[in-house]
């Protein structure tokens, strides 16, 4: 009895997958002969895999397949997001970061994401691709003129400090001047290393580097009058210190050739016949570093795109409300209480485009009435696009969210 119904069941699942398969076939093949359209695919599948039935230990193949593309692996949101943006030629700051969060809400409930998840973008204008970023930096000669003139300055006013007597002996006094002298010996180690930026391609690390040597210089000779230094001078020199560092080194700026370690482990005159033989094409002993190895990466073109919220809570990212209302400047970190060091870019937001580092840079908005406005993150760091690449359209712009406050 067992086994005739087993039978039964079998011979009745064989006619069903008979008349499915009749059924797709009609439905498939056109009357003419033609070939059959490809089958359906859902947004999440990529794979094959066929309906199988079981019925008694027989496996019976439906001739039917339904296309399964795979989800993608789960990671952590916080490092997907990043990774997204920047497929999308956004760069992943903090107010990018925060906007996706606006505009994922069920994002912050989820502690991991399918790798493949289609995520809502910002709604930015549509950014002419052709407009040509603004470089507010000098010409390479002057450039490397004027950086020869604070390397001079940077000599004579640390043969000045070295002689110096001291106005105030206290324990505290001499420490802090000794931290001063260390930091004068850490500048001149950078600027022993990397020559002369008189290369066009050097241009905008010339402008940042003579911008920080430039204010170094200045608060040098500000200790040498006053005999003594305070808090907020030291302060300045450590960002200062840290800043050239970080353009030379850390961000991958440039990649100079490296110098015997007993250049660089200890304190050398800075000498500049040194700078103007590194650059000299001819000398066999002192090559210029820039000659042999270019930027590790082009400087790239950054678009940024304001947004705001209106008093009713409404996002704008695009309309009369928001464009060609504010004006975009940076400057290195360390010198962002220094107005003269700004460098504007002429083109409002959205989009004002300029060409920049592999640094972080210290961002200024004002309104139209050259008011400065507010914003959440005014440090922004520019290398995640540069270590990163593959990420990237390498043909379009990165754009850049900035969060304006009320």
């Amino acid at each position: 009895m067992i086994l005739t119904n087993q039978r039964s069941l079998i011979v009745f699942m064989l006619i069903w997958s008979y008349i499915f398969y009749s059924f797709q076939v009609a439905a498939q093949r056109p009357p003419t002969g033609g070939s059959a359209p490809p089958p359906i695919q859902s947004e999440e599948d990529n794979g094959i895999s066929p309906i199988v039935f079981i019925v008694g230990g027989l496996a019976l193949g439906a001739a039917t397949y339904v296309l399964v593309k795979p989800k993608g692996v789960k990671i952590p949101v916080s490092q997907h997001l990043p990774n997204y943006l920047l497929a999308n030629n956004i760069l992943p700051n903090q107010d990018a970061l925060e906007l996706m969060y606006e505009l994922n809400p069920e994002l912050k409930d989820m502690p991991e994401i399918r790798s493949k998840k289609k995520l809502t973008l910002p709604n930015f204008p549509i950014l002419d691709e052709n407009i040509p970023p603004e470089n507010p930096a000098l010409a390479s000669s002057e450039t490397s003129l004027k950086f020869n003139n604070e390397v001079e300055l940077f000599n004579s006013s640390k043969e000045t400090f070295t002689q110096l007597e001291l106005a105030d002996n206290s324990n505290e006094s001499i420490i802090n001047m000794e931290k001063v002298q260390a930091l004068i010996n850490q500048v001149e180690q950078e600027l022993n290393a990397i020559g002369n930026p008189n290369d066009r391609s050097y241009a905008m690390l010339g402008e940042f580097m003579n911008d920080l040597l430039s204010v170094f210089n200045q608060t040098i000779i500000e200790i040498n009058e006053e005999k003594t230094v305070n808090t907020a001078q030291l302060s300045l020199l450590q960002n200062i210190v840290d800043n050239l560092a970080e353009l030379i080194s850390d961000s991958a700026l440039l990649s100079y050739q490296h110098l015997d370690n007993s250049v660089l482990s200890q304190p050398k005159s800075l000498d500049k016949k040194r700078f103007i033989a590194s650059t000299n094409p001819h000398n066999n002993q002192l090559e210029n570093p820039f000659s042999k190895r270019k930027f590790i990466a082009d400087t790239k073109d950054f678009a940024f795109a304001v947004y705001k919220y209106s008093e009713e809570g409404e996002l704008i990212t695009k309309g009369p409300e928001i464009e060609n209302k504010y004006f975009i400047s940076y400057v290195v970190p360390a010198l962002k209480d220094f107005s003269d060091y700004y460098k504007p870019i002429l083109n409002p937001a959205t989009y004002a485009i300029a060409s920049l580092p592999p640094a972080v840079m210290y961002i200024e908005v004002k309104d139209i009435n050259g008011n400065v406005v507010s914003i959440n993150n005014p440090k922004i760091d520019f290398k995640s696009v540069y270590e990163d690449p593959h990420e990237l359209n390498e043909n379009k712009m990165i754009k850049v969210p900035l969060f304006i406050k009320p």
